[in-house]
């Protein structure tokens, strides 16, 4: 079978070697705790006054008034570096403010466009005092959102260094969790796939399939979602597609819309058996999945209600597979 082209929406977000993702609460690390955001130092007790006000205001939620009270501080800050660490700070408050529309989305039922919004906005917003806030909201909205289909994170022989898988530990490249697959091409240059067949039946309550890829060397993947398929059937059940990641540092989190799957045969989404990614063969290929996740429609009606009260500046976990492939 042969994945065809389509449009696609592809949301990309970097994580940095320097300062990987990692979940809350997640075990088995030796790395010391993570410093506090910098505080700057002033030449003037009313510098220190103000920068203090607004810090108490910023950990109130209060994150309007606490820019107000930051900003006051800048003129008395001691140096040029304290200067730039008041801008950060000023920066988290405006984080704050956008995060607080996130929430306020979330309440009205837009899950899915608010949860792929507000990882953008987080990037934007790193290294300063609202990113943990960012991650927890993140973390509980993810709950919501996906199905998570396989993330990777308990190695066993499903996956089969002689199909060219296996699993990766090293934290400079995994996305988030403990571990990542590597999936790579094989001596035999023959054909291969990636099956999931621990998945749900019915797929009408999802809008989207997505995964996180990091692709060191360009290759095309071939999509199926296939249901079962009576034997001497002249054409497998499936709906089909294709996606061709982008050779650069980090990864990237792919959504591809399930509506704009290709219907093959009697190919049904209230009747599916396993998710297929597919590399032809003679293709030379390198790359890294994680967290491969169905994600939930949004209530009807509530679909682009976080885009519209989103600030102008910030547009800018669950089951496993057994079948070694």
């Amino acid at each position: 079978m042969k994945g065809l082209a389509i449009c696609l929406r592809t949301f990309i977000f970097f994580f940095f070697l320097s300062a990987p993702l990692t979940l809350h609460g997640q075990e088995g690390t030796d790395e010391a705790p993570e410093e506090g955001p910098a505080v700057p130092e002033f030449k003037q007790a009313k510098g220190q006054v103000a920068f203090q006000k607004g810090k108490e205001l910023f950990d109130a939620g209060k994150y309007g008034e606490a820019k107000v009270e930051i900003k006051k501080s800048k003129e008395s800050a001691k140096t040029a570096g304290d200067k730039e660490i008041v801008d950060q700070w000023v920066g988290a408050c405006e984080g704050g403010s956008a995060l607080d529309l996130y929430k306020k989305a979330v309440e009205r039922g837009t899950l899915r466009t608010t949860y792929f919004q507000a990882t953008g906005t987080r990037e934007r917003y790193r290294g300063t005092a609202i990113e943990g806030k960012f991650n927890a909201f993140l973390d509980d909205l993810a709950t919501k959102v996906f199905e998570v289909l396989e993330d990777f994170d308990r190695p066993s022989r499903r996956y089969d260094p002689k199909y060219g898988k296996e699993f990766v530990a090293d934290k400079a490249i995994v996305h988030r969790g403990a571990h990542c697959l590597k999936w790579s091409s094989t001596k035999d240059g023959k054909a291969t796939q990636l099956q999931l067949s621990t998945v749900p039946k019915n797929w009408s309550a999802y809008h989207s399939v997505a995964f996180w890829i990091r692709c060191e060397r360009p290759v095309d993947l071939s999509i199926y979602i296939k249901s079962p398929t009576p034997k001497g059937a002249g054409e497998t059940n499936a709906m089909e597609s294709s996606y061709s990641p982008v050779t650069r540092p980090g990864w990237t989190l792919a959504e591809i819309e399930i509506d704009k799957f290709k219907k093959r045969g009697q190919a049904s989404l209230a009747n599916v058996e396993e998710l297929i990614f597919h590399i032809d063969a003679r293709t030379t290929f390198k790359l890294y999945f994680d967290d491969i996740v169905l994600v939930r429609k949004d209530k009807s009606g509530s679909g682009g209600a976080a885009e519209k009260e989103a600030p102008a500046d910030s547009k800018k976990k669950p089951s496993k597979t057994k079948k070694k492939t």
